[in-house]
């Protein structure tokens, strides 16, 4: 398999990996080694891997103390979106259409698990 192969294997498996082992923001993930011999990949594919999924905010790198699942934010995408608008700013605003209309999507999705985990507390700030 060619580098970029193994490094998509890679990303895919230690998304995999948080998700299997039910993983929250701030957990800590295996050694680099460690998943380099969990894998089956070589190391150069691990780092290229955790590079990319750090950028994603998927992997936080704390040097000294290891690997961590990441904030997992929209941070990226949205950046990505607003880039692109000043990339084609003769798109009419879709990238800042885009960002408006996936923040929509999002508020409907989550009303509803919000609003029942909610339920029977008190916060007059939220009220």
């Amino acid at each position: 398999t060619t580098p970029m192969t193994q490094s998509s294997t890679a990303i895919a498996e230690i998304k995999n990996y948080i998700l299997a082992k039910g993983l929250q923001p701030g957990d800590a993930l295996p050694t680099e080694s460690q998943l380099c011999t969990d894998l089956g990949v070589s190391r150069s594919s691990v780092r290229e891997a955790v590079r990319t999924l750090v950028a994603l905010d998927i992997v936080e790198v704390r040097h000294g103390h290891g690997m961590f699942v990441g904030k997992v934010s929209m941070r990226p995408m949205v950046e990505s979106l607003l880039f692109r608008g000043l990339l084609n700013p003769g798109d009419d605003h879709r990238g800042l259409r885009d960002i408006v209309e996936v923040r929509i999507t999002l508020d409907n999705a989550l009303t509803e698990p919000v609003t029942q985990a909610w339920k029977n507390r008190q916060d007059p700030e939220l009220d």
